[in-house]
């Protein structure tokens, strides 16, 4: 009995090293036992489970369950203890059991302290640097709001306030306690990327003006959600025993299932350390029109995260969708002249024209383009009621990703609603 659970261990191993060699955003770290006695002559670790030991220049992995990793499915015991690995290559592992620690082994390592150091580097989120006091609220709040897989975050504000980037791939799947949540993270990524893919298709039909640009922050997007995805097969694979793999593969994209898949664009308001998420639902009126609802949510809010809604009725999203390209096409023409002013452009006005003169009882929706004096750039939508206007500002590459899935959305979920909306003679009529 004890071979056969050995040989599924074994496989269980083989599978969970064949994930990681397929990713080039994992190391796996092989270390064979040199002096000294241990439970295995060798062990296996991922590079991410390594952390930097403060005032050293060596690694460290602390409170271990070597029962768990080495034996998942033979000990239930707890063994626990950690490893140390030196600049020198040696790697010194202790286990302990019932708070008795045995002599240190010491063992030789496929991967440098300084090659897993450079990839912890590659893999950590962006450094956030801030003057302010705002700072450390914001930070907290993005932790907070981005714990879920989404588009990476680039926000800024002004040129001496505030830079942030943030990457959302240091995701709560990390944070996994059973295959079934692990299973569910997978599922999740994969529903993206499947809608990303689905958004580069349409995208792929557009005139070439556009469809460089655009395809071409898609197509990362997508990179960046199946490197995600590989990652977390092979951690939580390894971690769990079992196989970890999205069991939605084949998903159907439909217009709303669209709106549940595609990531929240993250929003800030300038000035403040109010920040958000944006969410876009296409929706039907009760008068049966098709318009697309602009949600700004505050995730931290305790009764009502629904800040403010926008709605776009499907008539006019070209416009939308035109002043969100001008972001794009407008940063490119500011850093080719070295524009280092505080300036501010509408892109778009919707509805057309009403946006010059804002009285009471009129209301607009601006795309605005900002330029700060650093020369860093910015999208904004601004929704103008009477001379009242709140003001939410998104990276550049949101804007881009935003106005993507708006593409799509005219294109694939118009089709879907007038489908919806025709009479049996009318559908008939598309097969003469």
């Amino acid at each position: 009995m004890r071979l056969v659970e050995f040989v599924k261990y074994i496989a269980v191993v083989c599978f969970a090293i064949l994930m990681i060699a397929n990713t080039a955003f994992s190391m796996n770290v092989s270390c064979k036992l040199e002096t000294g006695s241990f439970d295995k002559n060798r062990i296996e670790f991922q590079a991410s489970e390594f952390s930097e030991k403060i005032r050293s220049t060596s690694l460290i992995i602390t409170d271990i369950n070597w029962s768990e990793k080495l034996f998942p499915q033979v000990s239930k015991n707890f063994n626990k203890g950690g490893v140390t690995y030196l600049k020198n290559g040696i790697l010194v592992a202790i286990a302990c059991h019932r708070n008795k620690c045995g002599k240190p082994a010491r063992f030789r390592c496929d991967k440098s302290v300084s090659e897993i150091k450079a990839y912890l580097t590659n893999i950590d989120e962006q450094p956030i640097t801030q003057p302010t006091q705002i700072a450390n609220e914001q930070k907290a709040k993005l932790d907070a709001i981005y714990s879920a897989t989404s588009s990476s975050v680039s926000m800024t504000n002004t040129a001496t306030e505030q830079t942030v980037r943030l990457s959302a791939s240091a995701s709560r799947w990390q944070n996994a306690n059973s295959p079934q949540e692990a299973q569910a993270f997978a599922n999740d990524i994969q529903a993206s990327i499947v809608m990303f893919m689905a958004i580069a298709e349409v995208i792929e039909k557009q005139p070439p003006t556009l469809k460089d640009r655009v395809l071409g922050i898609v197509t990362s997007e997508i990179k960046r959600l199946q490197s995600e995805k590989e990652l977390l097969q092979a951690q939580l694979t390894n971690r769990f025993s079992t196989p970890i793999r999205p069991t939605n593969a084949n998903l159907s994209v439909s217009a709303f299932r669209a709106a549940d898949t595609f990531p929240k664009i993250p929003f800030y308001v300038p000035g403040t350390n109010e920040i958000g998420e944006m969410l876009v639902v296409p929706r039907i009126t009760d008068e049966g029109y098709l318009q697309y609802q602009f949600d700004f949510l505050d995730p931290t809010a305790t009764y009502d995260k629904v800040r403010d809604s926008i709605s776009i009725e499907h008539k006019n999203v070209d416009l939308m969708i035109g002043g969100l390209q001008k972001v794009d096409e407008w940063t490119l023409v500011a850093q080719e002249n070295g524009v280092t002013r505080r300036v501010e452009k509408t892109s778009a006005c919707i509805p057309d024209g009403a946006c010059e003169n804002k009285v009471q009882g009129v209301s607009s929706t601006e795309v605005v383009f900002q330029i700060y004096e650093d020369g860093s750039t910015a999208g904004r939508i601004q929704r103008n009621k009477g001379q009242f206007s709140t003001g939410y500002n998104m990276s550049v590459e949101s804007s881009i990703l935003l106005s993507a899935y708006l593409t799509y959305m005219r294109d694939v979920g118009s089709k879907e609603f007038n489908i919806g909306v025709m009479s049996d003679d009318e559908v008939k009529d598309l097969f003469q």
